[in-house]
């Protein structure tokens, strides 16, 4: 059984090689990080596991990929590179990774966090063009931060933001507990929140949770974080809020369209921090991405 791990970077191309083991399938690695998706079937060239880091996977040119059976995908949104009902369908099987980056996460989560309530981007850009901006931060000890969603990432979160004098709620779709998080519902978190910070799986149900009627419900000077999908909130209704001062600030690490276009409307608004879908990219989250991946492609060679 072959495999290729097709848009590895350099990084993790590295650490990928440095993981084989004696008896390992054969798993060619293509340095292409920016390889298309039409340029795929000629790449896997017949091999029955492809890995991916973020490229997308279109069912049809998936279709075309003779011997394709295993998609071992590096993250858990594969959703938004491919569609996993269809490829299953073509008796391709997608396999996740969950977990590999929950504290890199979280602590982009709460950066952007204090990032967004001390204006500090800002006052960078401001200061690199000559300009003295001075203007009062929102102080974050005895404020509620609002988690919607409580996964792995989420309880990191709390965890950080609990020893940091933040008072925490959350919302998750099935029952949770975690010590000192009180959990609401979704109503009473946005109403209540002063921070409100994004930790959903997009799927067909989350795909613009955080609506326009949602974000209207929230507290005047709210600050949003994202660091799960963009597509989660309705960018346009994010935007207006944004505008009118409703939403404080936000920080935001995803994005409906990545890479952001140079033009996109929240690259010209002031009251926005962005980082470009890295909040997961650490090296000891790299070592657990490319260890589980190895793991997936053992199991599937070892037919489990």
């Amino acid at each position: 059984m072959r495999g290729v791990f097709v848009d590895a970077n350099e990084a993790l191309a590295v650490i990928f090689e440095r993981m084989t083991k004696p008896g390992d399938p054969a798993v060619r690695i293509h340095r292409d990080p920016d390889v298309m998706p039409d340029q795929l079937p000629k790449v896997l060239d017949g091999a029955e596991i492809v890995i991916i880091d973020h490229t997308a996977l279109p069912t049809g040119i998936a279709r075309q990929c003779a011997g394709l059976k295993h998609v071992v995908f590096l993250g858990t949104g594969a959703r938004s590179y491919m569609n996993p009902e269809e490829l299953a369908e073509l008796g391709i099987e997608v396999h996740l990774i969950r977990g590999y980056g929950d504290t890199a996460v979280a602590e982009s989560t709460i950066a952007l966090t204090w990032a967004a309530a001390r204006g500090i981007a800002r006052m960078d850009r401001e200061m690199r063009a000559g300009n003295w901006l001075r203007e009062d931060g929102m102080q974050l000890t005895g404020k509620t931060l609002g988690l919607i969603g409580f996964g792995g990432i989420a309880a990191e979160v709390a965890r950080i933001a609990l020893g940091s004098g933040l008072r925490v709620q959350a919302w998750n779709r099935t029952p949770k507990s975690y010590s000192g998080v009180e959990f609401v519902d979704v109503d009473a978190l946005l109403a209540q929140s002063d921070i409100i910070s994004l930790h959903l799986l997009l799927n067909d149900e989350t795909r613009g949770f955080l609506s326009r009627e949602r974000i209207a419900a929230m507290k005047q000077g709210v600050i949003l974080v994202n660091t799960a999908r963009g597509a989660l909130a309705d960018e346009a209704a994010m935007i207006d809020a944004l505008k009118s001062g409703h939403i404080r600030h936000a920080g935001l690490d995803v994005f409906d369209v990545e890479p952001l276009p140079a033009d996109h409307p929240l690259t010209k608004l002031p009251n926005v921090t962005l980082s470009a879908h890295s909040a997961f990219r650490t090296p000891e989250a790299s070592e657990n991405l490319i260890a589980a991946a190895w793991e997936h492609c053992r199991r599937i060679a070892k037919g489990k």
